[in-house]
């Protein structure tokens, strides 16, 4: 027998399949001669590892790697600018920038600081130092003399003085950053300058003015201002509406009633300054809190989407509608609502708004409730995505944020998928939350467990001693560990 020939049938029949043996095919065309005979053949080859079907495929798997990436950062970086069809935005800690000027309410006062709930249970810390130039210039004027004795602190009013709890405040975030323990530290000023920044303040608007002097027929006001600063004159008479003696570096709240120049005639008449309103806003020159007569446009899950012009339009969030009144669904469009603005969404170029009434100061607006207070029977009144809304007893309502309302099993990413409305729960009051007017609760069962130790129970304010420093994350909530034997409290905050 001769030797067997190389015949090309063969291979063009296993070059026909679509992927031979992985990867596309790459055709190449060779000859050679087959046996004695002269006659060419035409064979096509798979070039498995060829430059061109390496670099494709590189190149596929790095758009596929970068689109994942892509998506991860969405995911993570999704904020409230991020609306939701059908729902009206909220506020997180990640929402949060230097700059952003918001109304706020005095939670509690202590000798060096306040804490101010911020919208949507939020919560920032305004320092002495934070309050404005001229309270900063005394308290430095004041650190200069070492002598405690021979300190000057007469002009110096204390936090108690220039602060109620349940006051309403206009703020700008002075700065955010997140501490060793990941949790957010926000602190907040009260200085107009930073307030009012670049808005050209007119006749009518709102605005906020430190104590720059005392007169004798009134105060020189400093503000901030369009290029330049705005000064300012409060007339006694307006000013003892608000109190007898303003101390100096105070901010009030005033609207402007003349203008000349850079010169301002202010007036803060208590009985007047938050009911006045306007059908007209601007969206980076109208100050936040501000009271504007808007239309509902539109009812959504969690609240309304009001208009106050064409093409202008805002949010106001259930938690943000009147007590008497809360329900969007009891809002049909073309109602006429007034509303306060809260803060600008620049990138919706919209306000968050609020329907509730802040006069000057509120300081019962949690009532018949109290921090720590179990309820065994609370019914879950609607159920949202990231919150649920709940009667505690009659008159008392209060809300779970998604953090507060989680599984013990299995970690939550929509409430909906695990509660509904019309049933009952436990929980327990850990917050009492002045700017909504409602009791933040916690369904967590850590939280649930009786922490009641010797008479003592969570709210008490007792006199402890610190003996150890330890890891501690602040979540609203105080477990207590009782020594008998040392008489001390060991407070972890969770």
């Amino acid at each position: 027998m001769g030797k067997a020939k190389f015949r090309s049938e063969a291979p063009v029949q296993r070059a026909s399949e679509p992927y031979f043996p992985r990867g596309k095919l790459v055709k190449e065309k060779k000859t050679f001669s087959d046996g004695n005979k002269d006659e060419k053949h035409e064979v096509r080859f798979v070039k498995l590892f060829g430059d061109a079907a390496r670099k494709a495929k590189k190149q596929e798997y790095e758009k596929k790697k970068w689109i994942k990436e892509k998506t991860k950062l969405q995911e993570k970086s999704k904020t409230i600018f991020d609306v939701i069809a059908n729902n009206v935005p909220t506020l997180t800690d990640d929402d949060l920038k230097e700059g952003m000027v918001m109304t706020a309410t005095v939670a509690s006062i202590s000798d060096y600081k306040v804490v101010v709930c911020l919208p949507f249970y939020l919560h920032a810390t305004l320092a002495i130092t934070n309050i404005s130039e001229h309270f900063t210039e005394l308290l430095r004027t004041a650190a200069h003399d070492n002598s405690e004795n021979n300190m000057d602190v007469d002009g110096i009013p204390s936090m108690e003085g220039l602060f109620r709890v349940g006051q309403f405040l206009v703020v700008a975030i002075s700065s955010i950053k997140k501490n060793a323990q990941d949790v957010y530290e926000v602190n907040v000023t009260l200085d107009p300058k930073m307030i009012i920044g670049k808005r050209n303040l007119a006749v009518g608007d709102l605005c906020v003015a430190s104590v720059r002097s005392k007169e004798e027929y009134g105060y020189v006001m400093e503000l901030g201002g369009h290029g330049t600063t705005f000064s300012g004159f409060l007339g006694k008479d307006s000013a003892d509406t608000y109190s007898k003696n303003l101390p100096l570096g105070s901010v009030v709240i005033c609207n402007v009633t003349k203008k000349h120049g850079n010169v301002l005639t202010l007036k803060c008449d208590q009985d007047k300054l938050f009911k006045m309103s306007s059908t007209e806003a601007s969206l980076y020159n109208t100050m936040p809190g501000s009271l504007i007569t808007t239309k509902v446009e539109e009812v959504l899950e969690n609240g309304i989407k009001v208009s106050y012009g064409p093409n202008k339009f805002g949010y106001i969030h259930q938690d943000l509608l009147p007590a008497d009144n809360d329900d969007p669904k009891r809002y049909t469009p073309g109602q006429e609502v007034a509303a306060r603005i809260v803060v600008v969404l620049p990138t919706l170029n919209s306000f968050i708004m609020s329907a509730k009434s802040f006069f000057p100061h509120q300081n019962n607006w949690v009532s018949n409730c109290s921090f720590g207070e179990v309820f065994s029977d609370a019914l879950i009144t609607q159920v949202t995505d990231d919150q649920l809304s709940l009667t505690l007893k009659e008159g008392l309502r209060g809300v779970a944020p998604l953090a507060y309302a989680q599984n013990s099993v299995m970690r939550i990413k929509r409430l909906k998928d695990h509660y509904e409305a019309g049933a009952r729960v436990k929980c327990r009051v850990i917050y009492l939350d002045h700017y909504s007017g409602q009791a933040v609760v916690t369904l967590l069962k850590v939280h649930l467990q009786s922490t009641e130790i010797e008479g003592h129970k969570i709210g008490d304010i007792v006199t402890a001693t610190v003996k150890a420093h330890t890891y501690a994350v602040w979540k609203f909530f105080v477990a207590k560990k009782w020594d008998s034997s040392e008489r001390i409290f060991y407070l972890i905050l969770l």
